[in-house]
Order: structure tokens, then C-alpha cells, then sequence
């Protein structure tokens, strides 16, 4: 059995942060199965699935570790842990097409999704009724301002404690 831990980081954008950060998480004995970074406007953000052996497994050095990066970095860096056995919590973002929602939530109904939606944030009206058929929260993010909308979004997914994202 193996565990797996969701990693953050997020913050200006500088060279060798996906280096320093990996670099890191090789040291601590993690298999990388999954990573995702991008660059918007100088701001940096990165989202990695790593996994542990058991034996491997120090959460509190890693966990120890990540924050001293953060500090060095001037990064925010966030460790959630995950239950390999566990369905995985995702948040819908969406707009007023419905098509791409309905098609999640009838996997995650009819058991083909083995993943559970936690949230569907939107910057439209449209798609609430959706939520609430569902019995989800719904929460509209105005995008007026985007670097509030983001900071919105980011708080939303950590209160509705969500693993992934779907878009």
C-alpha cells in the first residue's frame, strides 16, 4: 500500500522552483505520478501527485521540509494527504454550458467516476440549479477583479477540501 499526498505551491514566478521542488520530493523518496505547472502573468503555480511507500513514508519530515522550501522560495506550499483508498473530492468549474457537468456528475452517479464532487463554482448564474439537483454547493466568483476571483477560488477549494479540479 502506498501513500499519496497533493502538493501546492503557488507564488511569483522565478527560476527553479519545479527543480527545487521535485528535487525535494525525490530526497524525501516520493514517486512523481503526476504534475501540472503554469506560468500567468509572473504568477507561478504548480500541483503534484506524489506517492510513497509505506516504509518510505515520513509525513512530518516532508511535510517539515515543504514549509522550509516555502520560506525559501517565498512560496506558499500545501501538503494534503491522501487515502489511496479514498474517492477523491473534485470541484466543477464552470460556465453556462451544462453538458461537461452533467456528463461528470452522471459518472460520479452511476459509479464509472470513482470520484466525488464537492463544489461547483461558476462566474454565471446559470448552472446553480444544476448544483442544487445534485445537492452541491454552488458559489458564483465574480471575475472583475481576477486576482481576488483567484484568491476566492483557492480559499473555496481548501474549505470544500477538493483534490483535483475539472474545468
Amino acid at each position: 500500500m502506498k501513500q499519496i499526498a497533493t502538493i501546492t505551491v503557488i507564488g511569483e514566478d522565478k527560476t527553479g522552483v519545479v527543480a527545487r521542488v521535485t528535487g525535494f520530493l525525490f530526497e524525501q523518496g516520493a514517486n512523481i505520478e503526476g504534475l501540472e505547472e503554469q506560468v500567468t502573468r509572473k504568477d507561478f503555480s504548480m500541483t503534484i501527485q506524489a506517492s510513497w511507500k509505506q516504509k518510505a513514508w515520513h509525513p512530518e519530515r516532508v511535510r517539515t521540509g515543504l514549509e522550509e522550501l516555502a520560506s525559501g522560495l517565498g512560496m506558499e506550499i500545501r501538503m494534503q494527504c491522501v487515502e489511496a483508498h479514498r474517492r477523491q473530492r473534485f470541484a466543477l468549474l464552470v460556465t453556462k454550458e451544462s453538458h461537461v457537468a452533467e456528463a461528470m456528475l452522471a459518472g460520479c452517479r452511476s459509479g464509472r467516476l470513482k470520484a466525488e464532487p464537492a463544489v461547483v463554482i461558476s462566474n454565471r448564474p446559470e448552472l446553480e440549479g444544476l448544483a442544487k439537483k445534485n445537492k452541491l454547493p454552488f458559489v458564483k466568483v465574480d471575475w472583475i477583479d481576477r486576482a481576488q476571483a483567484e484568491k476566492q477560488t483557492l480559499e473555496l477549494l481548501a474549505k470544500h477540501e477538493v483534490d483535483f479540479v475539472v474545468l
